[in-house]
């Protein structure tokens, strides 16, 4: 819709590469004013049941930016390194969601 290209190069075992372009109009940076957000979340309400989620990558410092963010506004979660540390956590925990690299 905006008139760009995306790409994608996958091998097998290796991983994926996912690229756009697009063409975009330059703008003078004092033009430029960040957006802070009009609300914050700061948890979720009281009467909402547990809700479980398990985050699954191999990186340390990926699973712990889902834990600093979800955490501390009230959901409960989990962490596995691979594919099969979530299959088995995932059967004895029955988490509501998953987020796996």
């Amino acid at each position: 819709l905006m008139g760009g290209e995306l790409t994608l190069k996958s091998v097998p075992g290796k991983g994926s590469v996912f690229a756009f372009a697009i063409d975009l109009a330059s703008s003078a940076p004092d033009a430029v004013r960040p957006r802070t957000p009009a609300q914050r979340v700061i948890g979720i309400a009281s009467d909402t049941p547990i809700i479980r989620i398990l985050a699954v990558d191999d990186k340390e410092h990926n699973r712990q930016l889902i834990l600093r963010l979800l955490r501390p506004i009230g959901f409960m979660v989990r962490e596995a390194v691979n594919g099969q540390e979530a299959l088995e956590l995932a059967r004895s925990w029955k988490p509501h969601m998953v987020l796996m690299d």
